[in-house]
């Protein structure tokens, strides 16, 4: 998963940073699977890559995720957008 930033908004580096870790501690406690993040300054915009290993840390299990999952999570980030005041995750329609 990738998410990304406009150009505008990447001057907010550290506002970034703290909603990024925040992002990969959602989706850890979601999924119950392990989660590394890097956030990317060499673009025109400011980016972070979630790397998910797709087996849980509590069963062994493989993850799967339906699109109730993903529109969740989805609306959970936006949450987190909102609250440091970045744009949000629109549906392409």
């Amino acid at each position: 998963m990738t998410l990304s930033l406009n150009e505008e908004e990447s001057e907010r580096q550290t506002d970034f940073i703290c909603l990024c870790q925040e992002a990969a501690l959602l989706l850890c406690n979601y999924t119950h699977c392990q989660i590394a993040y890097a956030v990317h300054g060499n673009t025109d915009n400011l980016h972070t890559h979630f790397i998910l290993n797709s087996v849980s840390y509590l069963d062994g299990h493989k993850l799967h995720l339906g699109w109730q999952d993903t529109v969740y999570l989805k609306n959970t980030i936006n949450e987190l957008l909102q609250r440091y005041n970045f744009s949000l995750i629109v549906s392409k329609e």
